[in-house]
Parts: structure tokens; C-alpha cells; sequence
């Protein structure tokens, strides 16, 4: 009947929209979830782009660096700490000894190191491996596969077997895989297999971009703040400098022919500090 089918339309039209307030309701949580890590995690981390800018400021190569790592901005200060710290324009190498970097960082070489001595973090080592270099790397042996270096053996990893793990894919300890295969079996239920490790290692662009414009605001803030203070620091000598300059003026017209030797004692004076004076 007409008021049978009119019921029916007015009923699923009333549950799709009970349906769409729900995602939409569900979507606003997800914004507001993301939202807080990202400002906890930037929080967390932001004296450390404090330093890193009172040393200079960040570079367009920093930039890009930084931008890979954003969704972590421990990884993002770090990298660019490496790339300062260790970096050497122009530097070349027989062979690079650290798995995880490969000893370079945005087209700085790095002074070599072993892997075991890398400055990222054990437990984020995949992660930044898997971002920088991708599929180019083989993670059974830790060796780039274009360069012809691969030589993976099918070697049980001894600490996964500690942990009674099973082994989904060949990997290095020293690379901080099992303390990722870990993180994500405890969150998922089961061993990941190695495409899952890389989903997982994928940049979360929701919130590096929250974080990036998070940062962006306080490079511009820390710039006009470390600008101020220099000049009011030129300020101060520049004053200083006037306040000698008006002693030494009212020395010159206050001291007798005669008292050379005390005049040379006030002028040594000078050279104090204004408060000795």
C-alpha cells in the first residue's frame, strides 16, 4: 500500500542519516584522537628544535629531512642533530659500515660508525631504514640491493627465537626488527610479515601534518625571539660603549696637566666592567 511504502522510504531514510551521523561522529573522535598525539608528541620534543635552531636555523635540506620524520618529531630532531653533527661535505668512503643510514642523510655524508653506534634509537631503527630507503634495501642482511651487496642468508633470528617468536621473514637484530615485530604482535595478535612491517613504518600524514604546522609557528616565534634578544643585546653594548665614552669625556676635562700619573690610573679603569667603576 502508498502508506506501507511511505513508512518504509521515511524509516531507511531516518536510519541512513542515524548511520551518517555516526561516521561523521566516529570521523570527529578520529580528528580529535590524532590531534592530541600529535600535540603531545610535539610538546614532548619541542626544546629539542629549540637547540637545534639557537645553533642556526633549518636549512631546506634539514626541511625536506625533517619532513619524512614529522609524524615522529623525536626521529625529525634527531636526524638533523646526525646531520650536523656528524656531517662532512664531501667526504667519500671505500664502504659504509652502519645498516641503518647507510652514513648519509639528505645528501650529507656521514662519518662512519657501525650500526650498533648509529644515534637513531634501537627501537625506531626499521622505521627510519624503511623510510629513507625503501624497497632498495634488503632487510635479511641489511645491505642496499642495488649496489650488488646483497648476500641474505636464511639465518633464524636467535633473539626472536628467545622470545618464542615465530619468524615470519629473515631480519637483523641490530636492526631493531624484532622490538618492531614485537610492538606490532602485541597490537595486532599475530607475527607480521614484512609488507605489514612496512605499512606499519609508513608516514602518518594526518599528523606530521598537524605537527609541521605546529613547528613551522614556532621556528617563525624562536627566529623573531632569538632576533629580539640580539638586538637587545647590541642594545646594551651599544649603551655600555656611551657610558664609557661619557666617563672618559668627564676624565679628559677633570684631570690637571700635571696628574699624569693619576690619569693614566682612571683611564685603566676604564677597561672595567661599568658596575667596578
Amino acid at each position: 500500500s502508498p502508506f506501507k511504502d511511505e513508512a518504509v522510504f521515511r524509516f531507511s531514510n531516518w536510519f541512513k542519516k542515524l548511520g551518517d551521523e555516526d561516521k561523521d561522529k566516529e570521523a570527529e573522535e578520529k580528528e580529535k584522537e590524532l590531534a592530541e598525539i600529535a600535540e603531545t608528541r610535539f610538546l614532548e620534543n619541542k626544546q629539542k628544535f629549540r637547540s637545534l635552531l639557537i645553533e642556526r636555523k633549518f636549512s631546506a635540506e634539514e626541511w625536506t629531512l625533517m619532513k619524512q620524520f614529522l609524524d615522529y618529531p623525536e626521529l625529525a630532531a634527531i636526524v638533523v642533530k646526525m646531520r650536523r653533527s656528524q656531517g662532512v661535505p664531501g667526504l667519500r668512503q671505500n664502504r659504509r659500515r652502519c645498516l641503518t643510514c647507510e652514513e648519509s642523510l639528505a645528501g650529507m655524508p656521514l662519518t662512519a660508525h657501525k650500526t650498533e653506534n648509529c644515534s637513531i634509537p634501537y627501537e625506531s631503527r626499521i622505521l627510519v631504514s624503511k623510510r629513507l630507503f625503501g624497497q632498495r634495501k634488503c632487510y635479511g642482511c641489511g645491505r642496499m640491493k642495488e649496489d650488488g651487496n646483497c648476500n641474505c642468508k636464511s639465518v633464524p633470528c636467535r633473539r626472536c627465537w628467545r622470545w618464542n617468536v615465530p619468524e615470519s621473514f629473515p631480519h637483523l637484530q641490530v636492526m631493531g626488527t624484532c622490538q618492531m615485530v614485537w610492538k606490532i604482535r602485541q597490537e595486532t595478535g599475530h607475527v607480521p610479515t614484512e609488507h605489514e612491517i612496512s605499512d606499519y613504518t609508513k608516514r602518518n600524514d594526518k599528523i606530521a601534518s598537524i605537527i609541521q604546522h605546529k613547528l613551522e609557528k614556532f621556528v617563525a616565534e624562536t627566529e623573531r625571539e632569538l632576533v629580539d634578544a640580539g638586538r637587545a643585546s647590541n642594545q646594551k653594548t651599544e649603551a655600555e660603549l656611551w657610558w664609557v665614552a661619557d666617563k672618559y669625556r668627564t676624565l679628559a676635562f677633570s684631570i690637571p696637566w700635571h696628574g699624569a700619573k693619576g690619569y693614566f690610573r682612571k683611564i685603566s679603569k676604564l677597561f672595567e666592567s661599568p658596575e667596578t667603576i
